[in-house]
């Protein structure tokens, strides 16, 4: 008997493992056409080329950035052959699809490794481009975001009241991902202390390793941000890019701030909200899964779970049909108020988005059943985009600040998925994402250079 368990597992570890080669394999073929592109690629090899890596990540901080992780990155890999950060890259591809299934599901199988690559080519490709598939831009957020993603794994296994083995090597993963772009450290910082305070209420006593991993984070954070060149560089970047930035009110920086992030929640999340609300409308439809709510209003009772449902599902058809009846322009269009001739034609579009927006987010907590997850998550998302909004190159980074946005909603998407799984998941994750795949190496081969990031 014990025998024959052993072969299972012997079978199922072998299974798994040539899933992940097999992925590994699809996402190298992707990268094979990517070369240094010309501007911070090339420029930055140039430097190398003169300045010992550890002098140049010394001089960076000092003089540009915080970022000491992307820039060691960056010093380490553009002198090498191409090849190298394209066998790395690849692996980070990698490591991000299998934390996501990690975090999300409570199993490793091969279904869910599958699903949940599959998942992270739902992302705008322009954001995978100009995050992933950009040598420069790479550094800064898929790296980053992956080993975030890894390290958030102790956070995790401690939730579910697993015990945790060689803790401290999630914490060093960690401190590497806060020291990547600035919307990774703060995720990574509120996840660690909402852990300790979920652990401290539920068990009645202190987590250390989530603690340390909360505290370590934390000062790896600190030392980006009161980094001089972080300084240095934000009053550059606003002499440059964004003169007026300085003399900005907080109330202003809000105000832009926020139409900036509707017509980027628009143009490179839509898909993201868009899965996840067919996927909340069909569990509530189908009526398998879960518990309804009924509601009674004096003699009548409703299904409030089902109409809700209803509601988002006509939500998402108006858009799904907003050329047929004309009305696109009206809704994908957001700007200042004194660009627009009427109140109304002005504050359509986010009274629209808001609506939906907030209706799928109820939905989808309803639906999953564990609101704190989905609440926080969704947050994540938001949150981290809306820090934008305080940084002079607002409208400089491009579809590539909405990088982990998208990370935090596959989180949240393959969390749904986990709660009600049903094969048919595959197909209807599996066939867009393939369909997304296909489209992407047909015009990354085709063509690749910098104008496929705007």
């Amino acid at each position: 008997m014990n025998k024959a368990n052993a072969t299972n597992l012997g079978k199922t570890a072998a299974l798994r493992f040539l899933a992940l080669v097999v992925l590994y394999i699809v996402t190298y073929v992707t990268l094979i056409p990517v070369v240094r592109a010309e501007g911070d690629d090339t420029f930055f090899m140039g430097q190398l080329s003169h300045t010992a890596p550890v002098d140049w990540v010394i001089q960076r901080y000092m003089t540009w950035s915080g970022r000491v992780f992307s820039e060691s990155s960056a010093a380490v890999f553009l002198p090498l052959p191409q090849i190298a950060w394209r066998l790395v890259d690849a692996g980070m591809i990698i490591l991000l699809a299998y934390s996501l299934m990690r975090i999300a599901f409570n199993v490793f199988s091969v279904k869910k490794l599958f699903i949940s690559y599959a998942a992270i080519w739902l992302i705008a490709p322009s954001v995978w481009l100009s995050a992933s598939y950009w040598v420069a831009g790479s550094f800064a957020y898929l790296w980053p975001a992956a080993i975030a993603c890894f390290s958030s794994l102790l956070l995790v296994d401690l939730i579910r009241a697993k015990s945790v083995r060689f803790w401290g090597v999630y914490v060093f993963a960690a401190v590497l991902a806060s020291l990547g772009v600035e919307q990774v450290g703060p995720c990574v910082v509120a996840f660690g202390f909402i852990t300790v305070v979920v652990l401290y209420i539920r068990d009645k006593s202190v987590s250390i390793p989530a603690i340390v991993y909360t505290l370590a984070s934390a000062c790896a954070l600190l030392v980006e941000l009161l980094a001089p060149g972080s300084a240095a560089r934000n009053q550059r970047e606003m002499q440059v890019r964004y003169p007026e930035f300085e003399d900005m009110s907080f109330i202003v920086k809000i105000y832009k701030g926020v139409v900036w992030h509707f017509g980027y929640m628009y143009n490179y999340l839509f898909v993201l909200v868009f899965a996840l609300a067919v996927v909340a409308v069909f569990v509530v439809i189908s009526g398998k899964g879960l518990r309804h709510r009924i509601i009674s209003i004096r003699s009548c009772t409703f299904d409030a779970d089902r109409l809700f449902a209803y509601f988002v599902a006509a939500m998402i058809f108006i858009v799904a049909c907003a050329s047929q009846l004309r009305i696109l322009s009206t809704l994908s269009v957001f700007d200042l108020r004194g660009n627009s001739s009427s109140l109304l034609h002005w504050l359509l579009p986010y009274v629209f988005w808001t609506l939906l927006l907030l209706a799928v987010w109820v939905l989808v907590m309803r639906v999953d059943g564990n609101y704190c997850y989905q609440f926080f998550m969704i947050s994540a998302a938001i949150a981290s985009g809306a820090l934008m909004y305080f940084s002079p190159t607002i409208y400089a980074s491009g579809p590539r600040s909405m990088f982990i946005p998208s990370v935090c909603l596959i989180c949240s998407l393959l969390h749904l998925l986990d709660k009600h799984w049903r094969n048919g998941y595959l197909l209807l994750i599996g066939m867009p994402a393939l369909i997304s795949l296909l489209h992407f190496m047909l015009n990354i081969y085709r063509d690749f250079n910098l104008i496929l990031f705007i």
